[in-house]
C-alpha cells in the first residue's frame, strides 16, 4: 500500500506536531527540529509497505531528528534504516560515529541506538526500514557499521554506465 502525506493541510501551529506523529509511525517515536527562523513547517512524503520492508521518502525542512535514550525504548520493532542523501548534504551520528552524506550516499542506522540525522537546509532522504529478525544477522555485527558511509568512489548513482571493456 503506498500513502502519500503533506502536512500542509494542517494548521500551521499543529504541523510540527503532526509531522512527529507521521514519523513516529514510520521510525519510531523522534524529537524533530525546524529551523527557528522559519514559522512555516513543512514536510511532504510517499510510504510503501512491501512485506515486512517500509520504503519512505521524505522532504522536510526540518534541520534535525533525532531517536533518543528514552524514545529507543518505544513498541518499535528493533528494525535497520538504510538511508539514501537525495540532494544537498546531511550528517547521520550514532554509537559514537559522525558521517556525512552527499547525493547518492548509503548510510546504515538502527532504531535501537540513539541517532540524530542533521541537515541545516532540510532533511531529504530515501530510506528503508528492515525489521532486524527478517535479517537472519547476530544484533552484533548491526553495530560496527551503523553510521558509516556506504559509497563508490562517486557515489551509488554512478554517471556513465561501466562496460565490460572499460
Amino acid at each position: 500500500m503506498v500513502r502519500y502525506w503533506d502536512i500542509q493541510e494542517f494548521a500551521p501551529e499543529n504541523r510540527a506536531e503532526a509531522v512527529r506523529e507521521v514519523i513516529a509511525n514510520i521510525t519510531g517515536r523522534v524529537d524533530i527540529d525546524f529551523p527557528t527562523q522559519s514559522r512555516q513547517v513543512q514536510a511532504s512524503g510517499v510510504t510503501s509497505d512491501l512485506g515486512p520492508l517500509t520504503v519512505c521518502t521524505v522532504r522536510s525542512n526540518a534541520t534535525q531528528v533525532r531517536r533518543t535514550r528514552r524514545s529507543v525504548r518505544d513498541d518499535l520493532q528493533p528494525s535497520v534504516f538504510v538511508g539514501l542523501q537525495m540532494s544537498g548534504s546531511s550528517t547521520v551520528s550514532q554509537a559514537d560515529r559522525e558521517t556525512p552524506l552527499l547525493p547518492g550516499d548509503l548510510v546504515l542506522y538502527h532504531s535501537t541506538l540513539p541517532y540524530v540525522i542533521a541537515d541545516r537546509k532540510g532533511i531529504g532522504q530515501h530510506f528503508f526500514r528492515i525489521p532486524v529478525n527478517r535479517l537472519a544477522l547476530p544484533h552484533a555485527l548491526l553495530s560496527p557499521i551503523s553510521a558509516v558511509t556506504l559509497r563508490t568512489p562517486n557515489g551509488m548513482i554512478r554517471r556513465r554506465p561501466r562496460t565490460l571493456a572499460s
